[in-house]
């Protein structure tokens, strides 16, 4: 038996072969690797999957520390994608990853990102979010099955104290809602501040890696059913998940289904 297989050996018991095979063949972009995208990616690797695609610019840096679980005193000053990259090497050597040491520019990265199976975007930035939302909806057009996986976590701020402190997920799937018809609201993320945490930053990253095991491994959706959208509030230690359906007037996934919010 093989290393791989005897670490995953009691998750296959669980899952079932098919569905390891399905989580072990898809190819995960995961664009930005800082607080949310590097817990991700090393969370993921231990779930079993082997074939990553990573975007990151920056650097680890003596703040990054406090807010992430994959990065060392002595990782400081190396590029991230490449501290990342030893990680999952040193979880199993058999995973492949490349890493990509720039910004993504999603016209410049449309081939390396037409590779992928799903996107994971990890950013703070609305504009990386909303980028990654058309390029998903275009992949779509062309028959694709690719799916869009955000991430966010932080703090929202008002009259001088806290008012949430918390992680949500939401997942982008052919024929489901889109981004814009989840939780991509600009308005809505107009207080959002990023914080050092390490406890939003993990939760984020557990929320969206089981949005997405779900779908891999219940492709059906449980007759529809399944959720693409979870928040966990830690203030109020109360979670809040459901499934959305597209608007029928969106720009980018304005197919109507039956259905609505539960």
């Amino acid at each position: 038996m093989s290393y791989t297989s005897a670490r995953l050996a009691k998750q296959e018991k669980l899952f079932g072969r098919a569905a390891m095979v399905a989580i072990a063949e898809t190819r995960l972009c995961v664009i930005g690797c800082g607080r949310n995208g590097s817990a991700f990616v090393t969370l993921a690797a231990y779930a079993g999957f082997r074939r990553f695609l990573l975007f990151d610019a920056d650097v680890v840096r003596a703040h990054n520390l406090n807010a992430t679980i994959p990065f060392f005193r002595a990782d400081i000053g190396r590029p991230k994608v490449e501290v990342l990259k030893d990680r999952l090497r040193s979880i199993d050597p058999s995973i492949e990853c490349e890493p990509i040491r720039e910004r993504l520019g999603f016209s410049q990265a449309d081939k390396a990102l037409e590779r992928a199976d799903a996107l994971v975007d990890a950013t703070d930035s609305i504009e990386s979010k909303l980028q990654a939302n058309g390029f998903t909806a275009r992949l779509h057009e062309k028959g694709r099955e690719t799916k869009l996986l955000s991430l966010g976590s932080g703090a929202f701020v008002g009259d001088g104290r806290i008012l949430q402190l918390g992680a949500q997920a939401t997942l982008y799937e052919k024929g489901g809602a889109c981004l814009l018809c989840g939780s991509l609201d600009e308005a809505y993320y107009s207080n959002l501040s990023a914080v050092s945490l390490v406890v939003v930053n993990a939760l984020a990253s557990l929320l969206g890696l089981n949005l997405l095991l779900s779908a891999l491994i219940d492709p059906a959706g449980l007759a529809g059913e399944r959720n693409n959208f979870v928040l966990f509030d830690c203030l109020k230690q109360k979670s809040v998940s459901f499934r959305r359906v597209p608007r029928p007037d969106c720009a980018y996934c304005g197919v109507w289904t039956e259905g609505g919010e539960s």
